[in-house]
């Protein structure tokens, strides 16, 4: 047979894709004629449509050399080259073969992807663009323009291209991809999930689709979808450890805490190395910092040993102090550290606290991240944000917003602060790095920690009796000092609605209600609630919190009561509003039920000041006690059960409407007096008490020996 039907029969089995053929065909023609460059250029692409990679190499070579001029051998010879990752003799026979073709379309594509396998985007742009001069209508490469764009932050220029690539071709996964992601980053969280939807129906094993989709969903706040997005990640690649932290804080924020924490531990223990797995590694630890206190397996040691895990990893440089010599019958400087001043509802106890310091013996500083009350400047005639805050004539107040920790603690330094106290606790752990740089002789910590700090840059540490017992302290990396009475004494110096009657007067019925946060309704809070619940056959039960405005964690709650028995009809869930209409809510429930092991404090104190009554247990730790220390001092001791069965038959006490209405309504008409009159709401009396405290410590710092 002739030569050229030998190359007729060897094209038309490969068009057939009967390989074996083809390359019969074409061994024919180089027994008889070894330099023929044809058959050399067939054989080669036949190797490497069976995966022979090498001897494709080695036979497209020989072709070249024979048929120098041929602009595809180049270009075939070149995709297995990239192939192998041998990316510089790639983008050397792709250069070859743009310049015998400037018209091929695919020879720039696939020279922008060698470039994009170099890291070299700028380059790979032009590339692209030029492929897609030759081939306008190819998706993939306007989709290929637009990830090199995209890599190089030319964002809206990305956009565009990947928008347009998905009008030629909606089923490019990546494309979907990208969009998704620069949706994302602009908080367009909506529309990126929408994206990360599409690429994944595309692409079931896409993991970085999953995991921009569990992102996208984390940052609108749907749990329930990020924590299914995060887990089809860990079931593509178990160990995921970014995955295993964010599935982590989707759990936690449904207050699967345990699950959490074992989660956040697989995210510490596949971390990797260097700068990223350093990053990760800070995370998780932060992260189980946060969330160990609220876990029911966890005790006082534990939650030390994490707290000083996570405070190891961080920088603990000293700054100067300016070293005030403090006169006889000079005023002691007090800072105040947070970045919550412009929340009033939440601020109560520290209001209480502050307006009510003596001027006369303290000078007050407010140390502040964010918004807050900011003194009427010459021709103000009102403060540029109303506050609960009442000012002292002297009272100095310094923004710290947008200074990193060393800026921030020099600053604090020069006001030569005698006693600095933390506000924020692991609520803005970014700023305790701020006590590591000891700024000020004396460093306490009081509101809103709920546990040892667990690290080395606090001295002391206020609670109060019901909080915090002796027999716990070794667990404390503090001293422990304790204010009479609640550590959480409190006024309302700000607008509330009026106490309403309880609603069972009318209903006929009990309602039970709970308004915390959704991380602290954990499973075996539902499980009491339930019980409670099947013992009050005609009971309901009002869950309110802002995480209830999602949809998926509405139902969430349905199928997790359903599954214990409670029907739907018994449930009422409803999500974020104004403070003030959060507050006018209480209206619609006759009895509150605090969570557990992390109880309520500000929900607790907002219940009782809108007249309803709480049911809560005295804990085995200090965030299991929070309700007990403001119910004690509201002389309501009589709703804090001794433990959960306790807890239980309490509640079920009050859950018969007949027997208890009219109880209820003389409570409720009644409880503010109460309040007024009660050690909780006794806020000038806290005020000495935290003041004497501060004078100690004063005390106990001059009194100890310095270092030279």
């Amino acid at each position: 047979m002739a030569t050229h039907e030998l190359l007729a029969d060897a094209h038309a089995a490969m068009e057939a894709m009967r390989w074996d053929d083809a390359e019969a065909a074409c061994r024919r023609i180089l027994r008889s004629d070894p330099k023929n460059g044809d058959a050399l250029a067939l054989c080669g692409i036949v190797a490497a449509r069976q995966g022979d990679d090498a001897a494709a190499v080695d036979l497209l070579s020989k072709a070249i050399k024979l048929l120098p001029r041929r602009w595809d051998l180049y270009f075939n010879v070149a995709i297995v080259l990239r192939r192998l990752n041998r990316l510089d003799d790639a983008e050397l026979r792709l250069r070859k073969a743009v310049m015998l073709n400037p018209a091929s379309g695919e020879a720039y594509h696939q020279l922008g992807l060698v470039l994009v396998g170099k890291g070299a985007y700028d380059e790979s742009i032009r590339q692209f663009e030029r492929a897609v001069e030759c081939l306008p209508n190819r998706g993939d490469i306007h989709a290929a323009l637009a990830e090199s764009l995209h890599e190089q932050q030319r964002i809206d220029e990305a956009a565009s291209r990947y928008e347009r690539a998905l009008a030629m071709d909606d089923t490019l996964a990546s494309a979907w991809f990208g969009l998704g992601h620069i949706r994302h980053s602009a908080g367009e969280n909506e529309r990126a999930v929408e994206c990360f939807c599409r690429c994944v129906a595309l692409d079931d094993e896409m993991l970085r689709g999953w995991f921009g989709l569990g992102c996208a969903e984390l940052a609108r706040n749907d749990n329930v979808a990020a924590a299914a997005a995060f887990r089809r990640c860990l079931a593509i690649e178990p160990e995921y450890a970014e995955a295993h932290q964010n599935l982590a804080q989707s759990l936690f924020k449904l207050g699967a805490v345990d699950a959490a924490l074992a989660h956040f531990g697989m995210a510490l223990s596949q971390a990797g190395e260097g700068h990223e797995g350093h990053r990760l590694k800070e995370l998780a630890l932060r992260s189980i910092a946060v969330a160990i206190p609220g876990s029911s397996s966890a005790d006082h040691a534990a939650v030390r040993d994490a707290r000083a895990a996570w405070g190891s990893m961080q920088e603990a440089s000293t700054v100067a102090l300016h070293g005030r010599t403090r006169g006889a019958g000079q005023r002691l400087r007090i800072g105040y550290v947070s970045a919550f001043f412009g929340r009033d509802n939440w601020m109560k106890p520290v209001w209480g606290l502050v307006n009510r310091h003596d001027r006369s013996r303290f000078h007050v500083y407010l140390f502040h991240d964010g918004a807050f009350y900011q003194p009427p400047r010459e021709g103000d005639a009102e403060p540029a944000l109303p506050t609960a805050y009442r000012p002292g004539g002297d009272d100095v107040v310094c923004d710290l917003t947008g200074m990193d920790n060393d800026a921030a603690a020099a600053l604090i330094s020069e006001h030569d602060i005698d006693i600095l106290v933390d506000l924020n606790g692991y609520s803005r752990m970014d700023r305790l790095a701020v006590f590591a740089r000891r700024p000020a002789p004396v460093v306490a910590a009081w509101f809103n920690m709920f546990a040892t700090t667990g690290v080395p840059w606090f001295d002391y540490l206020i609670g109060d009796r019901h909080v915090i017992r002796a027999d716990e302290e070794p667990n404390y990396t503090e001293r422990v000092v304790r204010a009479a009475g609640s550590y959480l004494t409190f006024s309302v110096d700000y607008p509330v609605p009026d106490v309403q009657p309880p609603p069972c007067v009318e209903r006929g019925y009990v309602t039970f209600g709970c308004f915390a946060s959704q991380y602290k309704v954990t499973d075996e809070v539902l499980e009491a609630w339930a019980e409670i619940l099947r013992r009050c056959p005609t009971a309901r039960l009002m869950l309110k919190n802002a995480d209830l405005g999602v949809a998926s964690h509405r139902q969430f709650f349905r199928d997790k009561l359903s599954a214990l028995g409670v029907a739907a009809e018994r449930i009422v869930l409803s999500g974020p509003e104004r403070h003030s209409d959060f507050l006018e809510a209480y209206r619609e429930v006759d009895v509150a039920l605090d969570t557990f092991p992390y109880n309520g404090g500000t929900t607790t104190t907002e219940a009782i000041w809108q007249g309803v009554p709480v049911v809560a247990f005295d804990g085995d730790r200090w965030a299991s006690r929070t309700s007990a220390t403001i119910l004690r001092e509201a002389e309501l001791a009589d709703w804090v059960a001794d433990n959960l069965a306790g807890y239980m038959d309490l509640a079920i006490s009050w859950g018969d409407a007949a027997r208890s209405a009219a109880r209820l309504g003389d409570m409720r008409a009644s409880m503010r007096d109460r309040l007024r009159g009660a050690t909780i709401c006794d806020t000038v009396g806290f005020a000495r008490s935290m003041e004497g405290l501060y004078e100690r410590m004063w005390a106990d710092f001059l009194a100890a020996p310095k270092r030279p």
